[in-house]
């Protein structure tokens, strides 16, 4: 993670799944995180129900400290599942 002016861009990499959803929430909630969270998902190959869930209790948590989160550059698998589940509007994805 890399904090500067305009916030927090974050890279997420490999695969996001029950066993380690976890600790992307741990880290995508610290509370070194004060202004808006940018998420690359460009490296990341793979993402199931429990890590979905996990993005949307980030998603919360940071909204109840008034933090804007976004996701940027999903991989294709990716994109294809927050599609499938109707996400991509609530991560601020163009549908395209």
């Amino acid at each position: 993670m890399s904090t500067g002016a305009d916030g927090t861009a974050a890279k997420v990499a490999g695969e996001a799944d029950a066993d380690n959803c976890h600790e992307l929430g741990s880290a995508l909630t610290s509370d070194t995180i004060t202004g808006p969270l940018r998420v690359d998902l460009a490296a990341l190959t793979f993402l199931d129900s429990s890590a979905v869930s996990e993005l949307l209790r980030i998603l919360e948590v940071l909204a109840g400290r008034n933090i804007t989160m976004t996701v940027e550059n999903p991989s294709p698998a990716v994109r294809r599942v927050l599609e499938i589940t109707g996400l991509l509007d609530v991560f601020g994805i163009n549908p395209g």
